[in-house]
């Protein structure tokens, strides 16, 4: 349109300026069929079938694939181990919880790198970690279990904790 105007208004030269300001439209649209084209022979390319594939390319392609189930599955993990054995899980917590926090945010730079940034734009920047009373309260039912699996081993004489224990109890009760 604006070609049109100046057409009418200077004569024939306004068309070349018009090219040279805004390029040729059959050029342009020619790179972007060739663009395209481009574009497909790569998608091709990658997903025909390859000759001389050997059982090492099969292994790591394996592996590329492996990544995103691992880490969804394993967080899934996570909460099955956090209700089969709750003392376990709330340690293994605790440990987490000596990482340094630059390390944290190298692994989520890592897992950022696999899931996308927006991961990394909504992690919270300070994770707030369990008050004393639950640190206690995890170690107290840690060492729950200690003695009761060892009160139902028969196999071999009691340790000298889980007789202090007893003892403890015994007390408390008279």
């Amino acid at each position: 349109m604006i070609g049109k105007l100046l057409s009418m208004l200077t004569g024939g030269g306004a068309q070349r300026l018009v090219e040279t300001v805004f390029g040729d439209r059959a050029a342009r649209d020619r790179y972007a069929a060739e663009e395209q084209m481009a574009v497909q022979t790569g998608f091709q390319a990658e997903f025909s079938h390859r000759e001389r594939r050997t059982w090492w390319d099969s292994f790591v392609d394996g592996l590329n694939r492996l990544p995103r189930p691992l880490m969804t599955f394993g967080v899934i993990a996570l909460f099955v181990w956090a209700v089969i054995d709750p003392p376990a899980f709330s340690l293994a917590m605790l440990a987490l919880q000596n990482v340094p926090e630059m390390l944290w945010y190298i692994m989520l730079s890592v897992i950022g790198f696999w899931f996308g940034t927006k991961m990394i734009e909504k992690a919270p920047r300070r994770i707030e970690g369990p008050s004393v009373e639950d640190v206690k309260r995890v170690h107290d039912l840690e060492a729950e279990r200690r003695y009761q699996e060892e009160i139902a081993d028969t196999s071999k004489p009691l340790s000298n904790a889980a007789i202090l224990e007893w003892n403890r109890r015994r007390k408390a009760t008279e």
